[in-house]
């Protein structure tokens, strides 16, 4: 008994360890590809359950019956995503020592600043009056806290942590928000060009007019996609080959819909009026030539005549029965030159057929005419050459007027483009054809037809050895091969509803593995693990679909840039020769200012916005390569506007907006390898910053910070920064013993005093600021840069703004410091180092929001720096 007893607890033990071995295979790669800057974070999976439990529980008590099977499924995905989230900010707020204090909470509970949140709870309400009973939280309160395991208490807690994380969020976001600053140099630049509005007129040819003529490469896509991998990175997912297998209807599980379509058709009754009785059976005409008949009805059309009726037969998941009209004699392929005429009628198309059958007494060919025709007027006629063709590959009145008449003869025919003119070149030799019109009742599958199709789907997912023979069995047998992706922060295939269990199995699963039969929707898969996608840079065959467009787009380019050099187009003189001669669009745009980002019939050619704001009236550029246009412009006319406020007013609402709607976190998401492993019940992992510095935690310093941080967040900056004799201001808090807490004083003493003009104090402040994260190591730098440029100390100013830039990747708030470099060197009238710097914004910062506004202010720039190469003299 004994040794029994051993053998099994060994045995045990092995299968723990081997599924411990087959769990920690996943995923296939490992997040610790880390470099000496990062760390990795986890989120447990017990940790996951318990945020998923605490959300679940929230929703019933607060939705009760209401609460469906669909928002439960939506919060296994909050969960998650409410972790990384949570992880991510508080990384950055524990780092700078953003915290709530005790004091803060008691105060936004029951004492003078009651958060509007609890303010609406209906427990705290008068019973007769309905308003808010101020007086009846702390009782309230009192009696939860002997009530640990109760449904309010957790409900209350609830609140109190979201209030809590919200908080912290908004004291975050009030300081991002306020970093926002528009220097005098800056104003001063952009205020020339905010005062004009201009008109011009622009001669345009778009790359996409030549997108049929390049074919990208591999290593076209592999470019772009190395170029922009910022802009296309993934979360953890699986690229999934499916083989679709129809479901096959077997004739002997459908005997009932067979007799009654027998006895339809042995009734005599004509096939049109069998088909207008019964919604179920379909009525087509169609013709075969002896070479295209179907093995099954071939004898039956050979030995046939009109009026004979085979069937009815089984074929292609229905009942069918077709009858012989006519036998004519016609030739199997035809070949024709026509001429297209769009928006005729048929009297104009009469004229001109009577204008080219002179011209071809006269002896020109009918082809030449037409291409003539075509050039002379490009807008309403096309040429057209056939070559050899089946009557069913054109439409109805093409074929029969192509077909029925000689070769020789120019015929008219009406299609759904218009008009065309046809000159019949050829035909091969006559065939016999027979006409028939036939009768199909299409079946659907029965609960045995299914059966029987996942079965064969079964004996597909067996028999595949070689997971390299997936995509030629599954044509072999006339599947449809399809794909899917699997996303880690899903529950499920998007694209296919009710796939819970395909997606839990793709994400336990390997590389090119087989999975049994799925039925989703009606319909029967197998599947096929095609790729894994790392957490990363998405792979070049997932990305292909997304940019082949913009690959398409710089080919496109390119090769216009070649014509451009072989036809010598930089010699056209006049704006009419180019038109003519390029078939270019010419529009006159009025209205165009600064403050635009994309212009009518142009649209994103900003840069072409910059450059007729800084043309002289009268004055022509030669062709420019723009974004998407080849391009001339010419200004016509220019008149004052005055839209400065606005326009800086505007910038300050778009920065608060970015703030607001969270957008700013996405730099939170660079390269931070996310591995979901929930859907295998293990641990997931993220990448996050390392920060290097020790500074000590200082909480007590939050309970004396708060009165200065309300008065921030209310833009009391003098209050704030100097304090009062109740509370201290973060001038004396920034000099504190060194915490996080005196350093986050100073973050904010720097930019309140930026704010009241006292730049001395905000240099000094914000100079003895040494931090690491994300955005206020940029700020810090970047706001004494705004600090000295008000000063008129240019050169120190340009300094800190290029040590704020420095090896930087946040697209969000690097720009705006790039700019502000750009204005001091357009002040100093060092344009090339000006333009230079607005070029970094276009090419490195792609996803930045003030990209528009450097593409304006490169355009006006290089006015002032190229003038004698864009201009015509």
């Amino acid at each position: 008994m004994k040794k029994i007893i051993i053998l099994l607890l060994v045995l045990a033990a092995l299968t723990a360890c081997n599924n411990e071995k087959n769990k920690g295979e996943f995923p296939p790669y490992k997040i610790s590809k880390t470099s000496a800057d990062s760390i990795v974070e986890t989120i447990t999976y017990k940790e996951y359950l318990k945020e998923k439990r605490k959300i679940d529980r929230y929703n019933k008590l607060l939705l009760k019956d209401q609460y469906k099977a669909e928002e439960k499924e939506k919060n296994e995905i909050k969960a998650f995503t409410n972790l990384i989230k949570k992880k991510k900010i508080n990384h950055e707020l524990d780092y700078l020592g953003i915290q709530i204090s005790k004091e803060e909470q008691d105060n936004y509970m029951f004492g003078n600043n009651i958060h509007p949140g609890i303010k609406q709870n209906p427990v705290f309400r008068n019973p007769k009056t309905g308003k808010f009973n101020p007086a009846s939280v702390q009782p309230f309160i009192k009696k939860l806290e002997e009530e640990k395991d109760s449904d309010p208490y957790f409900m209350w807690t609830y609140q109190i942590n979201n209030i809590n994380k919200n908080l912290r969020q908004e004291k975050y976001e009030s300081l991002l928000k306020s970093s926002f600053f528009i220097t005098e140099v800056y104003s001063d630049w952009l205020t020339n060009l905010l005062d004009k509005e201009v008109a011009i007129k622009a001669i345009t040819l778009p790359y996409s007019d030549y997108n049929d003529s390049v074919t990208p490469t591999n290593e076209d896509f592999k470019t772009f996609l190395e170029k922009n991998k910022n802009t296309y990175q993934i979360n953890e997912r699986r690229y999934l080959r499916a083989a679709y297998i129809p479901p096959r209807i077997h004739k002997h599980f459908h005997e009932k819909e067979y007799k009654s379509f027998k006895r339809l058709i042995e009734s005599g009754q004509s096939f049109e009026k069998i088909a207008s009785m019964s919604p179920h059976i379909k009525r087509y005409s169609s013709f075969y030539y002896k070479n295209t008949i179907p093995q099954k009805t071939q004898a039956f059309f050979e030995k046939g005549k009109p009026g004979d009726v085979f069937g009815p037969y089984f074929t292609k998941n229905s009942f069918r029965s077709i009858k012989i009209e006519s036998i004519t004699y016609l030739p199997e392929k035809a070949w024709a030159h026509h001429l297209l005429l769009r928006n005729s009628s048929f009297d104009e198309a009469n004229k001109v057929k009577e204008q080219f059958e002179k011209e071809i007494k006269k002896g020109e060919k009918f082809l030449d005419i037409a291409k003539r025709y075509s050039k002379e007027k490009p807008n309403k006629a096309e040429w057209g050459d056939t070559e050899w063709f089946m009557h069913a590959e054109m439409e109805k009145d093409f074929s029969d007027s192509t077909f029925y008449n000689q070769p020789g003869e120019i015929v008219l025919a009406n299609t759904r483009f218009g008009w065309h003119i046809i000159k019949i070149f050829d035909h091969d030799a006559e065939r016999k054809r027979y006409n028939f019109t036939g009768l199909y009742q299409p079946l659907s599958p029965t609960e045995k037809d299914i059966e029987a199709t996942m079965e064969e789907a079964r004996s597909f997912a067996e028999n595949i050895e070689n997971p390299e023979e997936f995509d030629s069995k599954a044509v072999a047998n006339n599947y449809i091969l399809e794909n899917y992706e699997a996303m880690a922060l899903d529950t499920k295939i998007r694209d296919l509803n009710n796939s819970q269990h395909l997606y839990n199995w793709a994400f336990n699963s390997k590389k090119h593995a087989i999975s049994n039969p799925y039925k989703i929707n009606g319909k029967i898969y197998v599947f096929k693990i095609e790729a894994i996608g790392e957490p990363g840079t998405m792979p070049l065959h997932a990305a292909k679909n997304l940019i082949e467009p913009f690959v398409i787009k710089e080919k496109a380019k390119a090769y216009v840039k070649q014509k451009y050099n072989e036809n010598r187009w930089d010699t056209y003189q006049l704006l009419t020769e180019a038109i003519e001669r390029l078939n270019m669009n010419e529009y006159n745009i009025t209205g165009i200012k600064f403050s635009q980002n994309s212009l009518a019939n142009v649209g994103g050619e900003t840069e072409m916005i910059g450059l007729a704001l800084a043309l002289s009236k009268g004055e022509r550029t030669k062709l420019i390569f723009g974004k998407e246009h080849l391009y001339s412009i010419e200004k016509t006319g220019e008149k004052p506007t005055g839209s400065q406020e606005r326009f800086f007013d505007n910038k300050k609402r778009i920065w608060k907006t970015i703030i607001s709607n969270g957008r700013y976190r996405s730099i939170f998401n660079l390269y931070d390898r996310l591995t979901v492993n929930k859907v295998r019940e293990q641990d997931s992992y993220f990448l996050l910053p390392k920060y290097a510095d020790t500074l000590p935690n200082k909480p007590e310093l939050n309970a004396e910070m708060y009165p200065a941080e309300k008065a921030f967040r209310e833009q009391k900056y003098d209050l704030a920064l100097k304090g009062s004799k109740s509370i201290k201001g973060f001038q004396q808090l920034a000099h504190e013993t060194p915490s996080k807490q005196s350093r986050l004083a100073a973050i904010y003493g720097g930019i309140c005093a930026l704010h009241l003009q006292e730049y001395q104090l905000a240099v000094q402040l914000l100079s003895s600021v040494k931090t690491e994260d994300r955005f206020f190591s940029i700020i810090s730098l970047g706001a004494q840069g705004d600090a000295l440029s008000q000063q008129g100390k240019l050169n120190e100013a340009l300094n800190k703004y290029k040590a704020a830039i420095k090896d930087s990747n946040n697209f969000i708030i690097t720009p705006h410091y790039i700019l502000k470099i750009a204005a001091i060197y357009a002040s100093l009238e060092e344009y090339d180092k000006a333009i230079s710097h607005l070029k970094l914004i276009k090419e490195d910062y792609k996803q930045a929001p003030q990209r528009r506004e450097a593409e304006k202010l490169y355009g006006f720039l290089k006015y002032k720096t190229q003038k004698n190469e864009i201009i015509k003299n």
